[in-house]
């Protein structure tokens, strides 16, 4: 560059391309027809924490990873080759006894007569990812236990349900008048899989007047239980937001 222009004396062999390649922290490989790979980054053989780039150059998936890891990677370069298009996969492997989960971009390889030589790959690895929102879930799970304890043993028949009237949830006592032993039976039902199904329009009626208005409702709605047994419910419905 002179004086921020381009003065066109840039040579690409002065560009150690494979250098560069080999520095960027995904992997990155070249399989053949064969599943044999010709080509791969420094990067990506420390991401698989076994092989260093030269010792996998002229390999198959059987040769580095056990059966059923490689027998699954073959299955996703074919797919791949039969189809022409690039794909998505997420693909986990067991190195040294470690799980290792890999966002893999895959796409045909083709010579410039647009004839597939082979597959060309870039995997992310995820595993710290995963790993960590493993982590947050049963964080999370441990903390909503009591509050779900506490919803299950109320009284009265407290429940909840999606726009198109799925149940999402719903306590002990609302699960037992539907003829279920646990709420999580209950969970993706609808009023039309229920005792009162005969009113479930009834209901869906009013369901919806809640959240097209987004006020409160009080009303009496009628239901026959599972034991055969009519009851009059006053019911209190809210709409249910997310964050």
């Amino acid at each position: 560059y002179s004086n921020g222009l381009y003065n066109g004396s840039f040579n690409m062999i002065e560009f150690d391309i494979k250098k560069a390649l080999d520095q960027i922290p995904v992997n990155i490989y070249l399989k053949d027809l064969n599943g044999t790979t010709i080509y791969c980054n420094e990067s990506s053989m420390k991401n698989y924490r076994v092989y260093s780039g030269q010792q996998i150059i002229g390999k198959k998936d059987e040769d580095v990873f056990n059966p059923s890891t490689a027998a699954q990677l073959r299955k996703n370069d074919l797919e791949v080759l039969a189809t022409g298009q690039i794909k998505q996969f997420e693909e986990s492997s067991y190195i040294n006894g470690e799980k290792v989960t890999m966002i893999s971009i895959k796409m045909p390889m083709q010579d410039k007569k647009g004839d597939i030589l082979g597959v060309f790959g870039i995997s992310v690895d995820i595993t710290e990812k995963e790993e960590t929102l493993s982590i947050v879930e049963a964080d999370r799970d441990f903390a909503l236990e009591p509050l779900n304890n506490v919803i299950s043993n109320l009284p009265g028949h407290v429940y909840w349900f999606d726009k198109n009237h799925v149940v999402l949830g719903c306590n002990l006592q609302q699960a037992l008048s539907a003829g279920f032993n646990t709420p999580e039976e209950m969970v993706g039902k609808t009023n039309y899989d229920l005792p009162w199904r005969d009113r479930a329009d009834e209901i869906h009626a009013i369901n919806n007047k809640v959240m097209e208005t987004g006020k409160e409702y009080c009303v009496e709605e009628e239901a026959e239980l599972a034991n055969g047994k009519k009851a009059i419910f006053l019911s209190r419905k809210v709409p249910l937001y997310d964050k």
